[in-house]
């Protein structure tokens, strides 16, 4: 067997079970809160979440959740992007789940947070999700926001498996010729 047919070999193993697998499903992301809310699924995995609060008093709690399908770790990209007026204004943004809670961000009037967050040892009928607290005192009453929710895929392992042999294998006949 010569190099070239170990490749085409391995390439079509790679190809057979690639793509990236998701650590496990979850149902889709739901909110509750004060005011006007929804959540819209935009692709496959990713989804805007949306509050709206603006004229009501100086305080607002929005909890974004979603449900595990099946056991795993589940990692997302998020942002949260809004305004919460401007006099002794705040925002939280925390993690939850059953083994606890995590503040993520935390910041005044008008905001911008992104990062990766991954949830760990989640279990099958599992709750977790974030929750989005805020308040200002100021006569403008404005109290919205948008997060964006992305779940990143994580490597089969068998690819990384694959890999690593025809890494080893590549190596192996390069000191052969």
């Amino acid at each position: 067997m010569n190099i070239q047919m170990l490749r085409s070999a391995l390439a079509s193993l790679i190809l057979s079970v690639s793509g990236f697998a998701n650590a496990g499903l979850i149902t889709d992301w739901e909110i509750i809160g004060n005011g006007v809310i929804s959540s819209t699924e935009l692709a496959q995995d990713n989804w805007v979440i949306n509050y709206n609060n603006d004229g009501a008093l100086y305080s607002g709690d929005w909890t974004v959740s979603a449900t595990a399908i099946e056991d795993g770790d589940f990692t997302f990209d998020w942002s949260l992007i809004g305004h919460h007026s401007w006099y002794q204004s705040q925002v939280k943004l925390t993690a939850f789940s059953v083994s606890g809670s995590e503040l993520l961000a935390s910041g005044k009037s008008g905001f911008n947070f992104s990062e990766t967050y991954t949830f760990t040892n989640i279990e099958a009928n599992e709750t977790f999700g974030f929750n989005i607290h805020g308040y200002h005192y100021d006569s403008s009453r404005m109290m919205h926001g948008e997060m964006t929710l992305a779940q990143v895929p994580e490597p089969s392992t068998l690819v990384i498996f694959a890999l690593g042999i025809m890494g080893l294998a590549s190596r192996r006949f390069k000191k052969q010729s």
